[in-house]
């Protein structure tokens, strides 16, 4: 169950999914009766892993501005600042990480006036 709860809970911090969706999922899978408050203890698991997982993207998408950081200072190529743009954890989306390049592009735009 903690693989399919750690895969809940990067969906639903992706977005992918909504948090009525994963809890639906949950009680599909748990048993009839939910003994000893088994659901309860899955729903707690799951708001971690989500919080977790929320954390982990945050820090990816900071990751990411600071590698971006050095090649637009330096006016590296887009080819370049693509590459670096490719994010190796898979834990923000092809479209968060476009969204985080263009940003940061035109931010150093402004800068440069």
């Amino acid at each position: 169950m903690t693989r399919a709860l750690a895969l809940l809970a990067r969906l639903t911090a992706q977005g992918l999914l909504s948090l009525a969706e994963t809890d639906a999922a949950l009680a599909a899978a748990s048993t009839a009766g939910d003994p000893g408050g088994a659901q309860a203890r899955r729903r707690w698991a799951l708001a971690d892993a989500v919080a977790e997982c929320d954390r982990a993207r945050r820090h990816a998408a900071w990751a990411l501005r600071e590698r971006l950081a050095p090649l637009l200072a330096a006016r590296a190529p887009r080819a370049a600042l693509e590459r670096a743009a490719a994010d190796p954890s898979g834990l923000l989306l092809p479209h968060e990480t476009k969204g985080l390049l263009e940003r940061q592009v035109a931010r150093a735009l402004r800068q440069w006036g």
